[in-house]
């Protein structure tokens, strides 16, 4: 999806250039935690990032388009397994096998840059250059922003390893990529999506 929010033109009238510049921006309150960047169906990934068929299959298990119940029913996993998950609607990524777990994971590191440029800037005219960030103190009353390049805001969130975080999904460096969820129990809780914590800004 598109990245910009806003769009700028910066006319400088003694040299008679026009700039425009895309802007990105994120509301939070002071005691907001992740803030959602991108939502999609996996297999509107799949030509983004020329995700090979193995790891579509994996993250659609993970996100829950393709069901452990299917895949009991296909004898793909024993019916110990299936008891033994968390969330009977999904896998989560640390119920996976040690190999499935590492062709995710190495799939995000190789691809780690794409990724991060296509949730945070996104592509073509409609790329962000800039993202402003606005946070709102409740007892102060008070609403404070920050305006980050978005390579610098790319760099900020995508410093760091990536791994299977504590809660199951995969962490990209500051960036979450989990399942939806939510919607009701509708089938769009299946998709999968990209947050961050846009607070985080402030700290660089």
């Amino acid at each position: 999806g598109y990245k910009t929010d806003v769009q700028i033109k910066v006319t400088i009238t003694l040299k008679e250039a026009i700039s425009v510049q895309n802007l990105s921006i994120k509301k939070a309150n002071n005691d907001a935690d992740y803030n959602q960047i991108d939502k999609r169906w996996v297999k509107n990934y799949i030509e983004l990032w020329s995700i090979p068929e193995n790891i579509v299959n994996l993250l659609e298990i993970f996100c829950g388009k393709i069901s452990p119940k299917q895949l009991l029913r296909e004898e793909k996993i024993t019916k110990q397994k299936y008891e033994s998950l968390r969330d009977k609607r999904r896998f989560f990524v640390d119920e996976f096998e040690n190999r499935d777990k590492k062709l995710l994971i190495d799939f995000f590191k190789k691809n780690k840059l794409l990724v991060i440029t296509d949730i945070i800037k996104g592509r073509g005219q409609f790329a962000a250059d800039w993202i402003l960030v606005t946070r709102y103190d409740k007892k102060k009353d008070e609403t404070s922003w920050v305006l980050a390049d978005i390579n610098k805001a790319m760099s900020i969130f995508g410093e760091g390893e990536v791994k299977i975080s504590p809660r199951g999904s995969i962490s990209i460096g500051r960036i979450t990529l989990q399942r939806k969820g939510g919607d009701g129990g509708r089938e769009t809780g299946n998709m999968i999506q990209f947050k961050i914590k846009p607070c985080n800004l402030f700290k660089y």
